[in-house]
């Protein structure tokens, strides 16, 4: 069951079968501390180029940050340093292991559910519309997000919500990147790498 969802994750992320075995047994795992995926891994120096691998695709935090901002919290790989798995990806996981495919929207809705959030379907409605306007490939403007929300009917308080449940769920990431900030003039927020790749290599 695991090889077959390896194979599949070794071609979303374009990385070795080997290396997505080890992605998917770290992301499965219970434990994420850095000596637990150094076991996994075989060594410090393979737990080190995996942790960093997976940080740059938003699939593992450092547990330790107090900001929600990805770009701030990059891992320090001390030994006694622990992590966590944003939620739509150990639900992206969960799927790709059980049902052997790489789905956002399944993610996302399972993501929803699990909070309760009562406009699940105008949300993963809205996503695409989203998906659709990114700039510099893994960025969404804030207000991008509100109109694709608003023009589904969401008020304004609605759309705040929503924007910090999608923070909390690992799915956005406000960013703090001077130079798109500067150019853009409004607030930004990163997308999930992993959790969108297969749409966002035609954007």
């Amino acid at each position: 069951m695991t090889s077959e969802a390896a194979e599949i994750l070794s071609q979303i992320l374009e990385v070795a079968i080997e290396e997505a075995n080890l992605i998917i047994k770290v992301l499965t795992s219970r434990k994420l501390s850095f000596k637990e995926i150094a076991k996994i891994a075989g060594s410090i120096d393979k737990a080190s180029e995996l942790i960093l691998t997976l940080y740059w695709w938003r699939m593992l935090i450092p547990k330790a940050s107090s900001t929600l901002s990805w770009t701030t919290c990059s891992p320090k790989l001390s030994l006694d340093e622990e992590y966590e798995v944003p939620p739509c990806i150990s639900y992206a996981i969960a799927e790709l292991v059980k049902k052997h495919y790489w789905s956002y929207k399944v993610a996302i809705e399972r993501y929803l559910d699990s909070i309760g959030e009562v406009h699940k379907e105008t949300i993963i409605d809205s996503i695409d519309e989203i998906l659709s306007t990114t700039i510099y490939k893994f960025y969404v403007k804030a207000s991008t997000i509100s109109h694709a929300l608003t023009n589904r009917g969401l008020n304004e308080k609605d759309v705040n919500r929503v924007i910090a449940e999608l923070k909390g769920g690992g799915v956005i990431s406000p960013s703090i990147q001077l130079a798109i900030l500067l150019k853009i003039q409004e607030p930004i927020y990163e997308l999930n790498k992993a959790l969108f790749i297969k749409k966002l290599k035609n954007n």
